[in-house]
This record gives structure tokens, C-alpha cells and sequence, in this order.
């Protein structure tokens, strides 16, 4: 069975991480070091959210930099991710799959 994960962040900004039972193709994966990139992820994006709110309610400057520092865990979690796909891609289909998706991800700040 094949392993998916679904994060829900609630209205209270818990986060949870779940392992979904999905179509049983024959497959049972288990990646501990992409779970533990996931859970981090899920982690980090949690606490930058909650620090964020707690900024926007006091406006203090310590709320502001432990943001920062959880956003930047976070990022650093979905780049090992990126990471951990360019060294699976193998066609230029899929290279081009992902550069469409960097890019659209990349004008969003635009």
C-alpha cells in the first residue's frame, strides 16, 4: 500500500500530519528520511504561523524574528525536498514539469 501524507492546518494553527491509505498498487514504501523532511516541514510551517499571528497581535520584535527563523526552517525543508526530486528526474518532461512549478511558486513574490 502506498503511503501518502496529508497536512491539515487547523483554525487554532495546529497542524497535524497523517499518513492516508490510498490504492493498494502492490507498493508499500517507507522513506524515513523524506517522512522526517515532511514532518519538519509540517513542524516548522506550524510554529512560523503561530509566531506570525502572535507578531500581528503584539507587534513585538522577538514574535518577528522567531518567524523568520521558523520561515526559514521551513524553506530550508521544501528546498531538501526540491533537493531529493532533482536527483530522481531523468527526462526532460519532468524537468520541465518542475521548472513550471518553480516558476509559478517563484512569481507569486513577483
Amino acid at each position: 500500500m502506498r503511503n501518502k501524507y496529508q497536512i491539515e492546518i487547523g483554525k487554532d494553527g495546529v497542524s497535524t500530519v497523517a499518513r492516508l491509505k490510498e490504492d493498494n498498487d502492490g507498493y508499500n514504501i517507507h522513506d524515513p528520511e523524506t517522512e522526517d523532511i515532511v514532518y519538519k516541514l509540517a513542524e516548522h510551517l506550524k510554529k512560523y504561523k503561530a509566531f506570525k499571528e502572535e507578531y500581528e497581535r503584539t507587534k513585538g520584535d522577538m514574535d518577528l524574528e522567531k518567524s523568520h527563523r521558523e520561515l526559514d526552517k521551513t524553506m530550508k525543508c521544501m528546498q531538501q525536498i526540491v533537493t531529493m526530486i532533482h536527483e530522481c528526474v531523468d527526462s526532460d518532461e519532468e524537468k520541465t514539469m518542475i521548472k513550471t512549478h518553480i516558476r509559478d511558486m517563484f512569481n507569486m513574490y513577483q
